[in-house]
């Protein structure tokens, strides 16, 4: 197995083919549609979706072309169940369970900043394959009322962090009379997207470590300190 990059260093996802992998024993439907969408992270990761067709996810899977189609109706959904399956293990699983954690309403936002702005291959290919399915979405009507479902809960998550911080005083601004509590989460989350952009994209901008300072400053200026 070849090393990982630098911590901070931020690689182009390689463009080479999934080597195949042998024809694997029989499974239940449900869990060789499980084992077909596990697959599917990796090679999406390594190849991302314009360069990555059911037969490439067939091969790496280790089954026909016809067994994915008969649990997928294309490329399209495959990324879908991807991005569904992140959702619970990354974001879920990962991210929102240890941030609540935090001994209050900042140090929440801040267990945001460290964890969604990691420099981990991990949160790397988490953000590669999101990269793939805004681009989706933004043609794909069913995939945009997912996506939206998702920042919807996102926004429920956030603000509940800024809540927490108004009445446990670790963000005072936050409980002053007339503070936007929506504007302030809409600021957070769209100062997240964009330096997932900045950080993450080949040849981007800044480091995820300089990410994470940025997102943390701006809670201290939410903060008011």
């Amino acid at each position: 197995m070849s090393a990982l990059p630098a911590p901070e260093a931020v690689p182009t996802p390689s463009s080479g083919r999934a080597p195949a992998r042998p024809v694997r024993r029989r499974m239940a439907p449900d869990e060789r549609r499980e084992d077909i969408v596990q697959t599917a992270r990796g090679v999406f990761a390594r190849q991302g979706l314009s360069q990555t067709g059911v037969r490439d996810i067939a091969a790496a899977a280790g089954v026909s072309v016809g067994t994915v189609t008969y649990h997928f109706t294309g490329i399209a959904e495959i990324l879908a169940e991807v991005i569904t399956l992140e959702t619970s293990e990354v974001y879920a699983g990962d991210v929102v369970a240890t941030s609540r954690q935090a001994e209050n309403g900042r140090a929440q936002l801040e267990s945001y900043a460290d964890l969604l702005l990691s420099g981990t291959r991990r949160m790397r290919e988490h953000w590669w394959l999101w990269f793939d399915f805004w681009t989706l979405s933004a043609r794909e009507p069913r995939y945009a009322r997912w996506r939206a479902e998702h920042y919807k809960q996102w926004r429920d998550e956030v603000a509940s962090a800024f809540r927490r911080g108004a009445e446990d005083g670790s963000l005072p601004r936050a409980a002053l009379p007339g503070t936007d509590v929506a504007a302030a989460v809409s600021s957070f989350i769209a100062l997240v997207d964009g330096l997932v952009v900045q950080a993450y994209l080949p040849l981007g901008t800044i480091t995820p470590k300089r990410a994470r300072e940025i997102l943390r400053e701006h809670v201290a200026a939410a903060a008011g300190g």
